[in-house]
């Protein structure tokens, strides 16, 4: 998949994609398994 960030921006952008989706509580759960 090219999307055209650098990879560590692509996690990040992840890993906020399911603090956001997960809410309250399982965020950092989330985004560390990413």
């Amino acid at each position: 998949v090219r999307t055209g960030l650098p990879e560590h921006e692509a996690r990040a952008a992840i890993a906020s994609a399911a603090r956001l989706t997960s809410g309250r509580g399982g965020g950092d759960a989330g985004g560390a398994a990413a």
